[in-house]
């Protein structure tokens, strides 16, 4: 998609999309949003794919790495500041 759609799409998830889908399912959504206590992380999880094991995986495979990824970048910036 060219970028200028890919930024619609993705400000339409990110901002409109579960309010969306909320008022349409009359508050009994089949799309749970899972987040950071911050909202810095946040994952679509879809109900009927839903299993105990889901928020582990979300945890697992998307929330750690995201965080390590920002941790490192953190990092990287402080070196090129003090060098």
């Amino acid at each position: 998609l060219p970028t200028n759609y890919r930024e619609g799409l993705f400000k339409y998830l990110d901002k409109e999309f579960l309010k969306t889908h909320e008022a349409m399912y009359s508050n009994r959504p089949i799309y749970w949003m899972f987040q950071s206590p911050k909202g810095y992380f946040q994952a679509l999880i879809y109900q009927h794919r839903y299993t105990a094991a889901t928020a582990g995986q979300v945890l697992a495979k998307y929330a750690v790495p995201y965080r390590n990824a920002l941790t490192t970048e953190v990092k990287d910036l402080q070196a090129q500041l003090d060098s």
